[in-house]
């Protein structure tokens, strides 16, 4: 899973390091959230695990998509939203 860490996960090694990704993928799982977190945040929106071509998940949402057509399996790719000056974050729509 693609979640930052100061060390290895799995041995607790230190030697990491960061690697280019395609990014381009499959929604692995997702869910639809109707209720949002706070009045900031417009619903629905889809927060999927999606699995890169590379073979590892990461957590995220989905974009550029109604949220009753995705579908597990369906092909995504990368777009880097930018939310704020400070804040770019990768975020992934549907292929085609």
């Amino acid at each position: 899973m693609f979640i930052p860490q100061p060390i290895c996960t799995g041995c607790q090694g230190d030697h990491l390091e960061w690697v280019e990704s395609s990014g381009r993928g499959r929604v692995y799982s997702f869910t639809t959230v109707h209720r949002p977190p706070r009045p900031e945040f417009d619903v629905p929106y889809v927060v999927a695990i999606v699995e890169l071509d590379e073979g590892w998940h990461m957590l995220t949402n989905l974009i550029g998509c109604e949220p009753n057509s995705v579908q597990v399996d369906m092909p995504v790719e990368v777009s880097f939203e930018r939310m704020s000056e400070e804040i770019t974050l990768p975020m992934f729509r549907p292929v085609g």
